[in-house]
């Protein structure tokens, strides 16, 4: 299975934002952003946590910040698509499980200025936040981070990279495996790919 999982990484990227120009205070989704990537530079750049031996400890903590925003749940249930509905609520348990540490895999070689935010978009409980990443390359990649707001609190549950929604990415993934085996073949593939370190 094989994507590019950035939901979690790319909020700890940067803390330079190319907000537009406007007398409108920025919204709670894109406040939230900007205070979960603060405290992930903040953390970034812990002198105490710079060594390759504290690669781990730094990785552990930095899902420690995002974890709190990332709707696992929900980004499992979409990547599922109809099968979700197909499933028992313990087998949805599972999945969320399961699908959860392959969306919380961290990039270690992470870069704060390669990353700025831009504008917000909101629509009732939905918003959506702009950003640009600059690859290796030099160039400009556009990143769209979705929310909605859950329980009072504004959460992610996609990201799309390039116009390539994760979300999707993975559901059309999830379709083939069951379209060629079973919700067993599929945990075993999750299990698998979230050992992997």
């Amino acid at each position: 299975m094989h994507t590019r999982i950035h939901l979690i990484s790319f909020l700890l990227l940067g803390a330079y934002f190319l907000i537009a120009a406007s007398t409108t205070a920025a919204g709670e989704p894109l406040e939230l952003m900007q205070s979960t990537i603060d405290r992930g530079l903040q953390l970034f750049k812990d002198p105490a946590l710079q060594s390759r031996e504290k690669g781990k400890e730094r990785a552990e903590r930095m899902r420690e910040i995002v974890n709190s925003i990332v709707d696992f749940e929900e980004m499992t249930k979409l990547a599922l698509g109809p099968h979700w509905t197909r499933m028992t609520p313990a087998e949805q348990e599972e999945l969320v499980r399961l699908f959860r540490p392959l969306l919380e895999k961290i990039i270690s070689d992470w870069n704060p200025e390669k990353m700025a935010l831009g504008r917000e978009t909101i629509e009732r409980n939905h918003a959506q936040v702009e950003s640009h990443e600059i690859n290796s390359s030099g160039y400009p990649v556009p990143v769209v981070y979705k929310l909605r707001r859950v329980d009072g609190t504004w959460k992610i549950y996609d990201e799309v990279i390039a116009n390539v929604s994760v979300v999707n990415n993975f559901r059309a993934q999830f379709d083939r495996v069951f379209d060629k085996s079973s919700f067993e073949e599929l945990t075993k593939l999750l299990r698998e790919k979230g050992e992997k370190k």
